[in-house]
Parts: C-alpha cells; sequence; structure tokens
C-alpha cells in the first residue's frame, strides 16, 4: 500500500493497528489499462511475469524497441 512520504516514515516498520491507521480505501488490483500507464512510461521486462496474467505480451514489454 502506497503512501506519501511523511506519512511512510511515521508508519516505519509498523502494522496500521499497532499506530491506530486505517486505510481510507480497501486495496484492489489495478484493473483495466492503468497498469500500463502508471509510472514513467517504459515497460521493464523483469515485470512481464507478473504482469501477463492481466494480458501483458512480449510486445507490451519492449524498452526503446527491444524486445524481453
Amino acid at each position: 500500500v502506497a503512501a506519501c512520504r511523511r506519512c511512510n516514515h511515521v508508519k516505519a516498520d509498523r502494522h496500521l493497528p499497532e499506530l491506530g491507521w486505517r486505510l481510507r480505501h480497501q486495496p484492489a488490483p489495478p484493473t483495466g489499462l492503468a497498469w500500463r500507464i502508471i509510472g514513467t512510461g517504459h515497460r521493464d521486462p523483469r515485470w512481464l511475469p507478473y504482469l501477463q496474467p492481466f494480458g501483458a505480451d512480449d510486445v507490451m514489454a519492449r524498452i526503446d524497441g527491444v524486445s524481453a
């Protein structure tokens, strides 16, 4: 679960219940094409095995025209 730098620093290595915190929204896997546009816009072929169940293929894993 992502957090801003300040909150992440306060949280450190503790679990949310230890701090009395709770999530604003229940975490869920990305839907649709969202996972394709998050980040730098460059696809890292090392992620391909994890993204294949969501429709990624070798073409999508190319960086600068080089296939994974």
